[in-house]
């Protein structure tokens, strides 16, 4: 799969003309006979937060939803296409991730564009792109990615009881492998510190040491943004993911 980066300035490309080619039989034709290829969807990320009963919530990653998918793309002559583009609304220009499903032979494509938050840096940015490649490419292959919830979680339903008034921001925690490279996924912090605990087992390599203490940085740099105006109660418990975040990175850098 490609990723790229894209400036779409007001007045040269409509977005409208980013959605999908004027046809597009070749394609879905091509795609109908790649879905009945694709390997079995593996749910390898957890969201402890979200429980029916004492079930953990899981969920297929991007790395899963590419494992699945990518051979079948191949032998059908389909392409995935990832780009940051900027386009113009009327405050101005914003980023959105737009992700691309190609037909090679025919140049046929259709595509899916999520609308980007405003963040303060370039970890915000990279942790977006990741999450909208997955939902952009969950809508495309029209994939269900996720354990089936009987729409608890559209309804703000947390298992069999309501969601509290105030929601906790949330965002994803990587654990990586000693090659430097993501290995799981988590939604919620008390199972990412588990499964990467004893750090014994990871801290003799240079190359996790920096990835995963990059990672904290960029968990200590959210937190930092997603405090500005929220009620008392999600702020203090934004604190305590904070000095989290820093005590763990204390444990890999100090030994």
């Amino acid at each position: 799969m490609e990723y790229e980066n894209n400036v779409t300035q007001s007045g040269q490309i409509s977005l409208f003309n980013l959605i999908e080619s004027a046809s597009g039989a070749k394609l879905l034709a091509a795609l109908d006979e790649a879905r009945n290829e694709y390997k079995p969807l593996e749910k390898s990320g957890v969201n402890s937060y979200y429980k029916t009963g004492s079930k953990e919530h899981r969920f297929s990653t991007l790395k899963d939803i590419e494992n699945a998918v990518e051979l079948a793309h191949f032998t059908k002559n389909l392409h995935i296409r990832h780009q940051v583009i900027a386009v113009q609304t009327a405050n101005g220009l914003q980023n959105a991730l737009r992700t691309t499903l190609e037909h090679k032979e025919s140049g046929e494509f259709i595509s899916s564009i999520m609308a980007m938050d405003a963040t303060s840096g370039p970890q915000g940015n990279g942790s977006q792109i990741t999450y909208y490649r997955r939902y952009n490419l969950l809508a495309l292959l029209n994939l269900e990615a996720d354990d089936e919830d009987d729409g608890n979680a559209a309804q703000g339903n947390k298992g069999d009881k309501a969601a509290p008034q105030t929601k906790m921001p949330s965002r994803s925690y990587e654990v990586f492998g000693l090659d430097g490279k993501v290995a799981r996924t988590f939604t919620d912090w008390n199972s990412f510190s588990k499964s990467i605990h004893p750090l014994d087992r990871y801290k003799h390599s240079d190359i996790w040491c920096k990835a995963q203490v990059q990672m904290l940085d960029e968990v200590r740099k959210w937190v930092n943004e997603q405090r500005k105006g929220q009620d008392e109660k999600v702020q203090k418990n934004l604190t305590k993911l904070h000095d989290a975040a820093q005590k763990l990175k204390g444990e890999i850098v100090e030994g």
